[in-house]
Parts: structure tokens; C-alpha cells; sequence
């Protein structure tokens, strides 16, 4: 169980890694090209290409990254 734990904290701890560097390369070519017409959710992309990747990106826990939150 505990190495389970280990692994799926590093698994979350990898996937902010490339959170991060996404959403850098991201603001970078919003920056140069302009913003997009639609959202960009980064969860999702990350979702769709690292799903087969990472156990951490099919669970439960980053599911709720992937809904739109509710607007104030």
C-alpha cells in the first residue's frame, strides 16, 4: 500500500511539472499569435494525451479538474 501511495505521489507530482510547463508554452504563444477563440482547459489536454501515461490522470481526484467550474 505505502509503495502505491509513493508512486501516485509522484505521478501528481510529475503531472504539475507538465502543468506547468504547458501552460508556460501556452502563455508564451498567446503572447506572440494572440488568445484563442475558445478556452484552452489544461487539464484536458493533459487528460487527453497522458491518460495511458499516468494512473494519477484517470482518477477521481483529477476528474473534477477536467468539469468547468461555475462562474461568479
Amino acid at each position: 500500500m505505502r509503495r502505491k501511495q509513493h508512486q501516485l505521489i509522484m505521478e501528481k507530482i510529475a503531472v504539475l511539472n507538465i502543468r506547468h510547463s504547458l501552460s508556460s508554452v501556452l502563455l508564451y504563444l498567446f503572447s506572440v499569435h494572440g488568445k484563442p477563440n475558445d478556452s484552452v482547459n489544461i487539464n484536458t489536454i493533459l487528460y487527453r494525451n497522458l491518460r495511458d501515461t499516468f494512473d494519477y490522470v484517470s482518477s477521481p481526484a483529477f476528474a473534477t479538474l477536467l468539469t468547468p467550474s461555475p462562474v461568479s
